[in-house]
């Protein structure tokens, strides 16, 4: 029985990434090039063989915000001391002096960029040049090296646990191919996948929708803001940080399971949840509903 709404709770089950999902994060993880943060000039060995960019120069460059780098080195958590970003070819690490490695990888933790994950990481090890300060820095020459299945299911449960709740009965028919499985590719975040579970559009559930088109897209349905804190099948639940922007929001399959999605990456699933999960695990905002009237 569910604390909160008193009717009885779905069960809970725990998904993992089928094979041609992790077949698909395969070929679009790492990119083909190297990326290393750097808070000030050196003077590496080889450096004819890179690009090297101010950080203003990189970040406002349109050939580098694709979304699957984006995601990769998860731009967003980046510290401000970064001053340069260096583009280096697959094997260039690799034949970098042990001093310069251990250097650039330190750098990569200090200023984090995203493929660096802490140690340990399920049961996978890795050689000395690819680890610092507890963590493994992920490069072209490590990614060629390690069994690649083995290390996305490990990063898979540091992003999600992958527990979820079964499909109620009356789950409706468009979300069940979605419901508690993970995506084939980056890109689709909270509000994409509410407005597709409203909807039923497909290609919308893979969108990075922002503020402004998600409160389009609930208007153009006929969802209204309603003044109670009721939730019922068919409602869309939105939280609001203190300055009324939307931070999450949510589709309300029945009254107490929800189909929702905690970010863009490719390891966020679409799950479905309770209320009780989504409160804790949003603690700071505040949730409004919008029913379709």
């Amino acid at each position: 029985m569910n604390v909160l709404t008193g009717l009885p709770r779905c069960e809970a089950l725990t998904i993992s990434p089928t094979a041609a999902q992790l077949a698909s994060w395969t070929q679009i993880y790492v990119p083909e090039f190297d990326v290393f943060y750097l808070k000030d000039r050196f003077d590496f060995e080889n450096m004819s063989e890179v690009v090297l960019y101010s950080a203003a120069e990189f970040f406002g460059d349109p050939k580098y915000q694709d979304i699957e780098l984006n995601n990769a080195f998860e731009y967003w958590k980046r510290s401000k001391d970064v001053q340069y970003v260096m583009i280096a070819p697959p094997h260039w690490f690799g034949r970098l002096p042990e001093t310069q490695k251990r250097m650039l990888n330190q750098q990569q933790v200090e200023l984090n960029r995203g493929l660096v994950f802490p140690l340990p990481l399920g049961e996978l090890t890795f050689g000395e040049e690819y680890v610092a300060s507890g963590h493994v820095v992920l490069c072209n020459e490590l990614w060629a090296a390690i069994d690649r299945d083995q290390f996305l299911l490990a990063v898979a449960k540091e992003w999600d646990d992958g527990i979820c709740l079964e499909m109620p009965a009356d789950t409706p028919e468009h979300l069940r191919d979605f419901a508690d499985s993970y995506p084939d590719k980056s890109g689709g975040n909270c509000l994409g996948a509410a407005i597709f579970a409203l909807c039923g559009d497909a290609e919308i559930a893979n969108v990075w929708l922002h503020q402004e088109p998600f409160l389009a897209a609930l208007r153009d349905n006929n969802y209204h803001e309603i003044p109670d804190d009721s939730h019922s099948g068919g409602d869309v639940v939105v939280g609001y940080d203190k300055n009324r922007k939307i931070q999450h929001a949510a589709y309300c399959v029945t009254t107490d399971c929800y189909f929702n999605k905690d970010g863009q990456s490719f390891f966020n699933p679409w799950k479905l949840v309770s209320r009780e999960t989504l409160e804790t695990e949003w603690p700071s905002l505040t949730w409004k509903t919008w029913r379709c009237h």
